[in-house]
């Protein structure tokens, strides 16, 4: 669809990638809400982003930040709810990829992703990995051992994974 492809003109008309962040907030207040918002801020200086919170109540970090950011209400019985709800951001901020920042966000994404025919990364945050882990195209991580994990378990080739050990500079 054109309306997935759209790009935004900045003010000296260069054309603007538009990127919008997904992320669950059904479990505690953790460290990956500060690596979204340190992501999206750094990306924020030559993209436009957008934050989408999806769970069951926001994420304090997300409210209280300038990124542009939306909440959406979700108990996980919701899903097609929450996947139309996604859609309708996606159409509205022009998005151009979808940032999944867990493997929640990333499963509510995906029907969006492909229906709008636009690029769907997921980050893996820290902590250990699933070795149900799901496939994913294009992963960013943070640690060398998921980044040697993705290598091996999920015949991922290194273009598709992304390694930020500082969560900022490549």
């Amino acid at each position: 669809s054109v309306w997935c492809r759209v790009r935004t003109r900045t003010k000296n008309h260069r054309i603007m990638k538009s990127i919008l962040f997904v992320i669950n907030t059904f479990s505690d207040i953790g460290g990956h809400y500060y690596s979204l918002v340190t992501t999206a801020t750094a990306l924020s200086m030559q993209y436009r982003v957008y934050i989408v919170n999806v769970g069951e109540k926001p994420a304090p970090i997300i409210s209280n930040t300038d990124i542009p950011h939306s909440y959406v209400y979700s108990d996980l019985k919701n899903q097609g709810s929450v996947t139309r709800q996604i859609t309708r951001i996606v159409k509205s901020q022009h998005a151009e990829v979808i940032h999944a920042f867990d493997q929640v966000s990333y499963f509510l994404s995906f029907f969006t992703a492909w229906r709008c025919g636009i690029p769907l990364v997921a980050t893996k945050c820290g902590g250990p990995v699933s070795p149900n882990y799901p496939y994913i195209n294009n992963i960013v991580v943070f640690t060398k051992e998921d980044q040697t994990f993705f290598n091996s378990k999920l015949n991922c080739n290194e273009s598709q994974i992304a390694l930020i050990p500082n969560r900022v500079i490549p």
